[in-house]
Protein backbone atom coordinates (compact mmCIF):
# COMPACT_ATOMS: atom_id res chain seq x y z
CA UNK A 1 0.00 0.00 0.00
CA UNK A 2 1.36 3.42 -1.27
CA UNK A 3 1.83 6.10 1.54
CA UNK A 4 -0.56 8.82 0.75
CA UNK A 5 1.54 11.46 1.83
CA UNK A 6 4.14 10.72 -0.89
CA UNK A 7 1.12 11.40 -3.54
CA UNK A 8 0.66 14.32 -1.96
CA UNK A 9 4.01 16.63 -3.80
CA UNK A 10 3.01 14.79 -7.27
CA UNK A 11 -0.56 15.90 -7.32
CA UNK A 12 0.90 19.85 -6.21
CA UNK A 13 3.13 19.61 -8.79
CA UNK A 14 0.68 18.74 -11.45
CA UNK A 15 -1.47 21.52 -10.85
CA UNK A 16 0.88 24.48 -10.57
CA UNK A 17 2.40 23.17 -14.06
CA UNK A 18 -1.68 22.69 -15.89
CA UNK A 19 -1.39 26.39 -14.74
CA UNK A 20 1.38 27.76 -16.01
CA UNK A 21 1.07 29.33 -19.57
CA UNK A 22 4.25 28.57 -21.66
CA UNK A 23 4.65 32.02 -23.00
CA UNK A 24 2.72 34.92 -21.21
CA UNK A 25 1.87 37.33 -23.50
CA UNK A 26 0.41 40.90 -23.28
CA UNK A 27 -2.50 41.86 -24.93
CA UNK A 28 -4.22 45.53 -26.27
CA UNK A 29 -7.28 46.71 -27.84
CA UNK A 30 -10.29 48.97 -28.24
CA UNK A 31 -13.30 49.04 -26.37
CA UNK A 32 -17.14 50.00 -26.81
CA UNK A 33 -20.49 49.83 -25.61
CA UNK A 34 -24.03 51.40 -24.14
CA UNK A 35 -24.93 52.22 -20.66
CA UNK A 36 -27.85 52.13 -18.40
CA UNK A 37 -28.16 53.63 -15.40
CA UNK A 38 -30.06 52.88 -12.20
CA UNK A 39 -32.39 55.84 -12.79
CA UNK A 40 -32.81 58.53 -15.56
CA UNK A 41 -31.36 61.75 -14.84
CA UNK A 42 -30.35 64.37 -17.52
CA UNK A 43 -26.52 64.18 -18.73
CA UNK A 44 -26.30 60.44 -17.66
CA UNK A 45 -24.19 59.03 -20.11
CA UNK A 46 -25.38 56.82 -23.03
CA UNK A 47 -22.28 55.39 -25.17
CA UNK A 48 -18.55 54.47 -24.07
CA UNK A 49 -14.95 53.65 -25.74
CA UNK A 50 -11.87 53.15 -24.40
CA UNK A 51 -8.36 51.30 -24.64
CA UNK A 52 -7.19 47.91 -22.75
CA UNK A 53 -4.22 45.66 -21.91
CA UNK A 54 -3.06 43.46 -20.03
CA UNK A 55 -0.88 40.62 -19.11
CA UNK A 56 -1.15 37.14 -19.25
CA UNK A 57 -0.45 35.69 -15.98
CA UNK A 58 -1.50 31.77 -17.44
CA UNK A 59 -4.35 30.32 -19.00
CA UNK A 60 -6.71 31.35 -17.08
CA UNK A 61 -5.71 34.84 -15.30
CA UNK A 62 -4.54 38.22 -16.66
CA UNK A 63 -3.90 41.62 -15.25
CA UNK A 64 -6.43 43.99 -17.28
CA UNK A 65 -6.57 48.12 -17.30
CA UNK A 66 -8.49 49.98 -19.37
CA UNK A 67 -9.22 53.76 -20.09
CA UNK A 68 -12.67 54.35 -21.02
CA UNK A 69 -14.33 57.78 -21.70
CA UNK A 70 -18.32 58.11 -22.02
CA UNK A 71 -19.98 60.07 -24.43
CA UNK A 72 -20.21 63.56 -22.57
CA UNK A 73 -23.20 65.64 -22.84
CA UNK A 74 -23.58 69.50 -22.60
CA UNK A 75 -26.53 71.66 -23.77
CA UNK A 76 -29.09 73.95 -22.18
CA UNK A 77 -32.08 72.42 -20.63
CA UNK A 78 -34.95 74.90 -19.73
CA UNK A 79 -38.46 74.41 -17.62
CA UNK A 80 -36.98 71.26 -15.84
CA UNK A 81 -38.41 70.42 -12.73
CA UNK A 82 -35.04 69.09 -11.70
CA UNK A 83 -33.73 72.71 -12.15
CA UNK A 84 -36.01 74.73 -10.52
CA UNK A 85 -37.97 75.69 -14.01
CA UNK A 86 -34.77 77.66 -14.36
CA UNK A 87 -33.13 77.47 -17.94
CA UNK A 88 -29.37 75.70 -17.25
CA UNK A 89 -26.47 75.16 -19.27
CA UNK A 90 -25.21 71.92 -18.34
CA UNK A 91 -21.85 69.86 -19.41
CA UNK A 92 -20.97 66.90 -18.07
CA UNK A 93 -17.98 64.92 -18.29
CA UNK A 94 -17.55 61.09 -17.49
CA UNK A 95 -14.60 58.42 -17.83
CA UNK A 96 -12.64 55.88 -15.82
CA UNK A 97 -10.00 53.68 -15.19
CA UNK A 98 -10.23 49.69 -14.58
CA UNK A 99 -7.16 47.79 -13.20
CA UNK A 100 -8.06 44.46 -11.83
CA UNK A 101 -8.13 40.80 -12.69
CA UNK A 102 -9.56 39.38 -15.60
CA UNK A 103 -10.47 35.24 -15.58
CA UNK A 104 -11.36 32.92 -18.59
CA UNK A 105 -12.95 29.60 -18.51
CA UNK A 106 -12.63 27.56 -22.23
CA UNK A 107 -15.53 26.23 -23.96
CA UNK A 108 -13.54 24.32 -26.45
CA UNK A 109 -10.89 25.78 -28.81
CA UNK A 110 -13.19 29.04 -29.48
CA UNK A 111 -15.25 30.09 -26.62
CA UNK A 112 -14.92 30.84 -23.35
CA UNK A 113 -16.67 32.41 -20.49
CA UNK A 114 -14.73 35.65 -18.80
CA UNK A 115 -15.49 37.71 -15.73
CA UNK A 116 -13.60 41.03 -13.97
CA UNK A 117 -13.35 42.44 -10.80
CA UNK A 118 -11.23 44.86 -9.64
CA UNK A 119 -11.02 49.10 -8.68
CA UNK A 120 -12.50 51.54 -11.17
CA UNK A 121 -11.08 55.73 -10.62
CA UNK A 122 -14.59 57.47 -11.64
CA UNK A 123 -14.07 60.94 -12.60
CA UNK A 124 -17.10 62.69 -13.02
CA UNK A 125 -17.06 66.85 -14.09
CA UNK A 126 -20.24 68.80 -14.05
CA UNK A 127 -20.70 72.56 -14.75
CA UNK A 128 -23.05 72.64 -12.09
CA UNK A 129 -21.20 70.69 -9.30
CA UNK A 130 -17.53 70.56 -10.22
CA UNK A 131 -15.32 67.45 -10.41
CA UNK A 132 -14.92 64.61 -8.13
CA UNK A 133 -12.95 61.56 -8.32
CA UNK A 134 -14.06 58.08 -6.54
CA UNK A 135 -12.41 54.45 -6.77
CA UNK A 136 -14.65 51.99 -6.55
CA UNK A 137 -15.52 48.06 -7.14
CA UNK A 138 -16.42 46.91 -10.31
CA UNK A 139 -16.87 43.96 -12.47
CA UNK A 140 -18.20 42.10 -15.35
CA UNK A 141 -18.98 38.70 -16.99
CA UNK A 142 -18.78 37.79 -20.43
CA UNK A 143 -18.30 35.69 -23.62
CA UNK A 144 -15.05 35.27 -25.20
CA UNK A 145 -14.39 34.34 -28.92
CA UNK A 146 -11.44 33.23 -30.32
CA UNK A 147 -11.08 34.52 -33.69
CA UNK A 148 -7.08 33.85 -34.76
CA UNK A 149 -4.43 32.22 -32.75
CA UNK A 150 -3.48 36.41 -31.50
CA UNK A 151 -6.94 37.84 -31.20
CA UNK A 152 -10.25 37.79 -29.49
CA UNK A 153 -13.66 39.72 -29.71
CA UNK A 154 -15.16 39.83 -26.14
CA UNK A 155 -19.01 40.85 -25.03
CA UNK A 156 -19.65 41.42 -21.90
CA UNK A 157 -21.83 43.17 -19.31
CA UNK A 158 -19.92 45.61 -16.70
CA UNK A 159 -20.54 47.63 -13.61
CA UNK A 160 -19.26 50.67 -12.51
CA UNK A 161 -20.58 53.20 -9.45
CA UNK A 162 -20.53 56.44 -10.23
CA UNK A 163 -21.17 57.66 -6.17
CA UNK A 164 -19.84 60.90 -7.16
CA UNK A 165 -21.96 63.82 -7.94
CA UNK A 166 -25.19 63.46 -5.66
CA UNK A 167 -23.92 61.16 -3.09
CA UNK A 168 -25.73 58.36 -4.25
CA UNK A 169 -24.43 54.97 -5.80
CA UNK A 170 -25.81 55.43 -9.44
CA UNK A 171 -24.27 52.52 -10.97
CA UNK A 172 -23.42 52.43 -14.81
CA UNK A 173 -24.51 49.36 -16.16
CA UNK A 174 -22.35 48.71 -19.87
CA UNK A 175 -22.93 45.97 -22.68
CA UNK A 176 -18.97 46.31 -23.95
CA UNK A 177 -17.70 45.21 -27.20
CA UNK A 178 -13.79 44.53 -26.82
CA UNK A 179 -11.52 43.34 -29.89
CA UNK A 180 -8.10 42.27 -28.27
CA UNK A 181 -4.79 40.91 -30.19
CA UNK A 182 -2.21 39.67 -28.29
CA UNK A 183 1.46 40.51 -28.87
Amino acid sequence: MINKLFLLPLILTSTVSLAEEQNPQWYAGITAGFNHTDGDYIGDPDTKYGIKGGYILNHWLAVESELILHNNESGRFCDSAEFSNECVTLKQEYNYGFIGLRATKPVGNVFAFTARLGGALANYDSSLTGSESKFNVSGSLGMLWNIGQNSQLTLELQQVDYALANKTHENIMSQNLSFTMKF
